[in-house]
């Protein structure tokens, strides 16, 4: 109806209304009313009939067409837009209820941003024809991006044995779109996980593309344990935080060595090595290292065995030499770190017991035609080597007056390569002498050669071996004529009072003619 010519227009005047009358089908030339028509009686402003005809078919309902499963990204805005369809009109008008916190409407959408930490939600969207409605319910999954989808230290996810004290931290990078990469990144370190205050480490956000940095703060301690986290951004937003632990990696303790003792003497070429296992904070398994070497430091024997006992040891894998010095030291490891080493500490091979070496005699030469000129002479012979480690080398001194020593006498235990008699030895006697070496085993080694050797005659002034009255004459010649002295002089002291005098020539004179007795018999 239009209002026009000398009429005033009446909208809304005596219950007079504009709206379509919903015929029940106008094409067909059907102009009875649909149940829902304005004009109907029970929906007309005066309650009655509007126009001629009354109702004769009734209204059809709305169904709602749109997507009734959504998806948007968190951080971004996000609308949804309800449409229906109506098989007999009139025009379809849009409701939302049940919404989420973050979402909001107008005349005609449900809309808003979702949040980081916002989950799925759903709500209801209703469509109406203002007579009948449809509706349903609109499930929202919402799509993280950027995600730290996993950290690493040192390359570890599940980082317990960090050994470097700057490590790379490292993460993956996800956004589900592809099309948001990575602009900045954000990490702290911290003694806990109470991030009110980082400890360690805090720095600004950095604005780059790598998916690690180099840990740059406080210095991290062995066997501690810290925490680290990190969230990444794009142009969508900042990810959560993702936080998890690491500790840094304790370095055993070093193995103590418990045989063979330094300095010790092993009696096998092939010897067992044993130390106490080493303690390791985090309980790891632990391997030894052992180490052998010569006295100039090459290595001959290197090994690793596992540590699963209070003590570790192992046999040496192939022969020593025998009556060698070898040192011996060992470190531990837990497959992370290894200790220092020990202490160096030193053994000898001595499997086989080894008598001493041959030596010669010295002195008193070998001589019968130079005879001593003291009854108490120094014997002196060469050492008898022992190769074996820690031997003691003693000596027998027999000293003989035939060359089978039926008839002789012995001093034992002598340390030195010297002695000296102490029961003088007779005047005018050939003697024989020989040296045994043995050491603390019991294995003994005679000098290679018997000596033999004579004490001078005494009253044989002049030397010529045998006692007679020339002697006596010699002797005079010296005290009274300026002769030649004895040579030496004490084998003029026929009376062995200590000096040369006339009375020696006397006692020889009574000796040869008076049946006096013998130089230094009487």
């Amino acid at each position: 109806v239009e209002w026009g010519g000398f009429l005033e227009g009446q909208l809304g005047i005596n219950n007079n209304f504009s709206a379509d009358p919903l015929f029940c089908g106008t094409a067909a030339g059907d102009f009875t009313l649909k149940n829902s028509s304005p004009c109907a009686p029970e929906n007309s402003p005066c309650g009655e009939l509007v126009g001629a005809l009354g109702v004769a078919c009734q209204n059809l309902p709305p169904s709602v067409t749109s997507e009734t499963s959504v998806s948007t990204i968190k951080q971004l805005p996000f609308v949804y837009r309800a449409s229906g369809t109506d098989p007999d009109g009139p025009a379809l008008s849009n409701a939302y209820t049940d919404l989420p916190s973050w979402m909001s409407t107008d005349s005609d959408s449900a809309f808003g941003v979702p949040g980081l930490y916002d989950e799925d939600t759903s709500f209801v969207a209703i469509v109406s024809d203002g007579f009948l409605a449809d509706s349903v319910e609109v499930l929202i999954e919402l799509i993280e991006t950027p995600v730290v989808g996993e950290l690493y230290i040192d390359g570890q996810a599940v980082a317990l044995h960090v050994i470097d004290h700057t490590p790379l931290i490292s993460w993956d990078f996800i956004d589900v779109t592809d099309s948001y990469p990575q602009t900045a990144v954000e990490i702290a370190v911290g003694t806990d996980d109470d991030w009110q205050f980082a400890e360690k480490w805090n720095p600004a956000p950095f604005l780059t593309t790598d998916n690690e940095i180099e840990y740059a703060g406080a210095t991290l301690d062995d066997g501690e344990t810290y925490w680290v986290r990190v969230r990444v951004k794009n142009d969508v937003g900042w990810s959560r935080w993702y936080d998890a632990p690491f500790r840094m990696n304790s370095i055993p303790e070093i193995p103590v060595l418990l045989s063979p003792a330094d300095g010790s003497a092993v009696a096998s070429v092939m010897p067992l090595l044993k130390v106490v296992r080493p303690f390791d904070p985090e309980g790891d398994s632990l391997f030894i290292q052992f180490e052998v070497s010569e006295g100039d430091c090459t290595s001959v024997f290197s090994y690793q065995v596992g540590a699963a006992s209070d003590t570790v040891e192992i046999a040496v894998d192939q022969p020593l030499s025998e009556n060698t010095n070898y040192f011996w030291q060992a470190k531990a490891s837990d497959y992370y770190e290894e200790s220092g080493y020990s202490g160096l500490w030193s053994f000898y091979v001595d499997a086989e017991q080894t008598a001493p070496a041959e030596f010669s005699l010295l002195n008193p030469d070998n001589d019968t035609v130079t005879v001593l000129v003291t009854n108490s002479p120094t014997f002196a012979w060469e050492p008898a080597a022992d190769p074996d480690p820690f031997a003691e080398v003693n000596y027998t001194l027999s000293i003989a007056i035939d060359s089978l020593f039926d008839f002789m006498s012995s001093v034992d235990s002598i340390a030195d390569t010297t002695y000296q008699v102490v029961t003088p030895l007779e005047w005018s006697r050939h003697y024989w002498w020989k040296v045994t070496a043995f050491d603390q085993t019991g294995l003994q080694t005679d000098s290679r050669e018997v000596f033999e050797f004579k004490t001078m005659t005494l009253g044989d002034a002049d030397g010529s071996g045998a006692v007679s009255i020339s002697d006596a004459v010699h002797i005079i010649n010296y005290i009274f004529g300026g002769g030649p002295a004895p040579n030496p002089l004490a084998r003029a002291d026929a009376d062995c009072n200590g000096s040369v005098s006339i009375s020696d020539a006397v006692y020889i004179i009574n000796y040869i003619f008076g049946g006096g007795p013998a130089p230094c018999a009487g």
